[in-house]
């Protein structure tokens, strides 16, 4: 049995089963694909957000509600906020770049270290 209040201080996997199968299911797939890939000079990466916060989104609704879950999500972010758009926009920006030339087949988390669990 498990406590309904208790899982929202869980991580998105362990709330959502169907969650978790879909983030395992996208690593796979990358992994596969830039290994299928890569003779023919392309190159295959994924981007793993964190908690985001942006106007109208999500994490702002729930923080401007007080919803104690948002202190929780802070708490386990190693740098003490939730991340903007425009981080997760600055690798994409690297990866679709020349400078990324040399990069495929990786999943890379723009998460502040959410998901080192701090």
């Amino acid at each position: 049995i498990i406590n309904i209040s208790s899982i929202a201080g869980l991580r998105p996997a362990l709330r959502m089963p169907a969650y978790g199968a879909v983030k395992a299911t996208m690593m796979h797939y990358t992994t596969s694909q830039a290994g299928m890939l890569a003779r023919k000079k392309i190159r295959v990466n994924c981007i793993a957000p964190g908690s985001i916060e942006f106007p109208g989104g999500h994490w702002e609704s729930r923080r401007l509600a007080n919803d104690p879950v948002y202190p929780r999500i802070l708490q386990s972010i190693p740098f003490g906020r939730l991340g903007l758009p425009e981080e997760v926009a600055d690798v994409a920006l690297f990866l679709a770049s020349p400078l990324a030339r040399w990069v495929t087949g990786q999943i890379i988390a723009v998460d502040g270290g959410q998901l080192l669990g701090a």
